[in-house]
């Protein structure tokens, strides 16, 4: 007894196996699953806060590609243009509306596409463990579902085409006209877009808390099961 007492003292752990105290050993082990459930957790959220925030960065530049065709199509609006100076704008508006809308196609995550409709959220396991309900079957409190937005249509939607970019290159009232329809609906695309990037950063916003939390619970689990198994 007296060196088994020893053996615990030089070692700092108390349970080392079953017969120094099943009961506690047990609890333990339990604590040792959902403490490594927790951690992986906590990774499951990282990959999800990456995953807004791999979105959130594409609609930021979408962004910024739209407020310059905003300015060109104001530029555009003026009547003092040339006809070479009207093909130029309406050049650099195409090679834009592309750009945006490759950008909308080719954004993923881990070969997942995030912006381009053919996912409409992402479920994050952001739990130890997954639960039951009276009835016995799965209910999974511990899920969060990412919502994802759709920019393949945002251009379509607001009427900036190929054939609208085009009548911008027009002499006179009608190309003047063309420019200003043109802003109004790139104000329209922007619109949108603030839309998705507000419910992307709410949902940020919400995965960072879960990601706190998940690390307070680790540190406090950590704490309890070292309590029960250290000397």
């Amino acid at each position: 007894a007296q060196s088994k007492s020893m053996e615990k003292l030089s070692s700092g752990v108390r349970i080392k196996r079953a017969a120094d105290d099943a009961a506690g050993l047990a609890i333990s082990e339990k604590m040792r699953a959902q403490i490594k459930g927790l951690d992986q957790a906590g990774r499951n959220v990282q990959d999800g806060i990456s995953v807004v925030q791999t979105a959130e960065g594409a609609l930021e530049e979408t962004g910024n590609i739209l407020q310059r065709m905003r300015t060109l199509s104001l530029q555009s609006s003026n009547e003092t243009n040339t006809a070479e100076e009207r093909q130029k704008v309406a050049d650099e508006l195409l090679q834009l509306k592309d750009e945006v809308e490759r950008i909308s196609s080719s954004i993923e995550f881990n070969g997942k596409k995030l912006l381009d409709g053919s996912s409409t959220e992402i479920r994050l396991q952001v739990g130890a463990n997954f639960g039951t309900n009276v009835a016995g079957t799965t209910n999974n409190n511990n899920e969060i579902k990412v919502a994802l937005v759709n920019t393949s249509s945002i251009m379509s939607k607001a009427g900036i085409t190929s054939s609208t970019i085009a009548s911008l290159n027009v002499d006179g009232a009608s190309g003047t006209d063309a420019a200003k329809q043109m802003v109004s609906s790139l104000d329209m695309a922007l619109k949108e877009l603030n839309t998705s990037r507000a419910k992307l950063g709410a949902q940020q916003n919400r995965l960072e808390s879960t990601q706190n939390n998940l690390n307070n619970t680790i540190e406090n689990v950590t704490a309890a099961e070292s309590r029960i198994r250290d000397t």
